[in-house]
């Protein structure tokens, strides 16, 4: 269904600034004569981040259609998503510079 594909990519995303930190953690333990390591994010890394985040943001264009049991009256008051998308979009450049800091 549209609701599992949009919770699965954004599922992907923790996968991408775990690797970032432990890249960086592995590029600081680095010392030479008692313990060398070698850390490099290559073209992979590139791609994966690239995939995350069309991920992401081609789930945030696709819509839930409407639930035939859902009742007006019930329902508290709803979030207008437009409005919301501008935060999603911040939220995730913020992630984004993050991550291109730590290259």
């Amino acid at each position: 269904s549209i609701w599992s594909v949009q919770v699965v990519s954004k599922w992907a995303s923790p996968d991408m600034f775990a690797i970032a930190l432990l890249y960086t953690l592995l590029r600081s333990v680095s010392i030479p004569p008692i313990l060398e390591s070698l850390a490099v994010l290559d073209l992979g890394f590139t791609c994966y981040n690239i995939f995350c985040a069309a991920s992401v943001i081609s789930t945030l264009a696709v819509r839930l259609p409407p639930d035939p049991y859902h009742r007006p009256e019930e329902s508290a008051a709803s979030v207008n998503s437009k409005a919301v998308l501008p935060q999603k979009l911040a939220a995730f450049g913020c992630l984004a510079g993050i991550v291109l800091w730590t290259l």
